[in-house]
């Protein structure tokens, strides 16, 4: 989580034009916020995007999954949302019948 913000602006240095995505888990007691922040500093055009999720069983760290793009393509974010409205809806528990 150190090293990353530092590689990932580097790398947007080296090839300011290109899309670069990393994929992060969202893990119980946020051990990914300080990398966040870092990113947000060193890429401020960056788009964050975040889906949660319940456990998959008790005691499972993950808790969802997240993104940040730098130079993101055009309609990408509205993608996402949308993709995000679906995914929570499909994560819904089914009531017995």
């Amino acid at each position: 989580y150190e090293a990353i913000p530092r590689h990932l602006a580097n790398i947007h240095r080296k090839w300011n034009v290109g899309v670069l995505i990393l994929w992060y888990p969202i893990l119980r007691g946020a051990p990914h916020a300080v990398m966040l922040g870092a990113l947000a500093a060193a890429c401020p055009e960056g788009l964050r995007h975040e889906v949660r999720f319940p456990p998959v069983r008790a005691g499972h760290r993950m808790e969802g999954s997240g993104l940040f793009i730098v130079n993101p393509p055009f309609g990408l974010q509205t993608e996402l949302a949308a993709t995000a409205d679906r995914l929570a809806q499909l994560c819904k528990p089914r009531r017995s019948a």
